[in-house]
């Protein structure tokens, strides 16, 4: 029977060099700028007065294309900017315009989320027959 033989020093080699690349890629996403969501994209908080709030600081909407392509932001990010329930639909349009302008066509404007509670639905929910469930009738 053959004695086992020593690994070949090639394998080792690129075994090394691929843990180190996957180390380096694990790395280079951890340095991601403050801001930074997954998906290539930006998120920006609007603040009272019109201002906007992105990577920590808070500026006027004209200054705001020149933030994001200092943050390294492209064409096919997508800016998420974060708005009240009364913010002014004119206001939305404006820095839509001011970004569009500036090559940034990827906007989307999100409100905060409407909590319910589940007693708030139990009343709601409907059985087979359109019929509130509370009161249909039971089945054989």
């Amino acid at each position: 029977m053959k004695a086992a033989s020593a690994i070949h020093p090639g394998t080792i080699r690129r075994a090394l060099l691929g843990g180190l690349a996957c180390v380096s890629l694990a790395a280079a996403g951890c340095g991601t700028a403050a801001g930074r969501i997954p998906g290539n994209a930006v998120e920006v908080r609007m603040q009272g007065r019109g201002l906007l709030a992105v990577a920590g600081e808070t500026l006027p909407p004209s200054r705001l294309p020149r933030k994001l392509k200092a943050m390294g932001a492209g064409r096919d990010t997508t800016i998420r900017i974060l708005v009240g329930e009364q913010t002014p639909r004119s206001s939305m349009a404006a820095i839509a315009r001011e970004l569009a302008s500036a090559g940034f066509p990827k906007i989307l404007f999100t409100r905060p989320r409407r909590a319910s509670s589940s007693s708030e639905l139990s009343g709601q929910t409907r059985g087979r027959s359109g019929t509130s469930a509370a009161t249909a009738p039971p089945r054989p």
